[in-house]
């Protein structure tokens, strides 16, 4: 057997298998990659040095949407996210997963649907279908006003061509496209996936856009 789908197997018998159905799963080594191991070393190294804390990684974005095949499908073929493992579905009952997925998510979770993709950089994606309960849209998808989390933004130099495939594939635009500051090329927009879901578009790595910036530069209240 597969090591990926031994993987897999022994996470759903950790949920009990029961209810579980799985589709296509492609897995990546379990091991982290050379270079990966190498930059954490590397940070260690140099924050031991400095007596500073080790800046952490982004382990995974979670995701709920009400549709979690179509939600797949979209996110391959615009984004092109890869996926790890599943789809499954889940029916909570008393199992050692089940008790993890109702301290998790509360006493009222009766069943879902997972499926874990991987973006560009090797961050993650967790998407859920929430059954029972089910997954519901809010009224603004984009309350910027409300506190947390509220968009997760991807890197692509095309950026005209990305907003293009996302409003073809039943996505939304909201902002035209900018530039950060003027004459930089730094680029950037906000778009929602079908599902409302906020997307923001950088030209550009994080750390080139904003990293030591001469003050000139910082967009200033009108």
């Amino acid at each position: 057997m597969p090591a990926s789908l031994r993987t897999t197997n022994h996470f759903l018998q950790a949920f009990g298998g029961v209810g579980s159905k799985l589709g296509q799963t492609h897995s990546k080594p379990e091991t982290e990659t050379p270079l990966l191991a190498q930059r954490m070393a590397s940070l260690i190294k140099e924050n031991m040095i400095m007596n500073q804390e080790i800046p952490r990684m982004i382990n995974h974005v979670g995701l709920s949407v009400p549709d979690l095949d179509k939600a797949i499908d979209w996110y391959q073929k615009i984004l092109g996210f890869q996926v790890l493992m599943g789809p499954y579905e889940v029916t909570v009952g008393d199992s050692y997963g089940s008790r993890m997925l109702k301290d998790f998510f509360g006493p009222d979770l009766k069943r879902l649907r997972i499926v874990h993709m991987s973006m560009g950089n090797g961050i993650g994606l967790e998407v859920f279908e929430f059954i029972e309960p089910k997954s519901r849209l809010p009224k603004n998808a984009f309350d910027y006003t409300r506190g947390g989390f509220y968009h997760i933004c991807i890197t692509e130099p095309n950026i005209e061509n990305l907003v293009k495939r996302i409003l073809d594939s039943g996505g939304r635009q909201i902002s035209q496209i900018w530039e950060i500051y003027r004459d930089s090329g730094f680029k950037a927009t906000y778009c929602q996936d079908p599902f409302g879901n906020v997307i923001e578009i950088f030209t550009h790595e994080y750390g080139s856009v904003w990293k030591k910036q001469p003050s000139k530069n910082v967009p200033k209240k009108s």
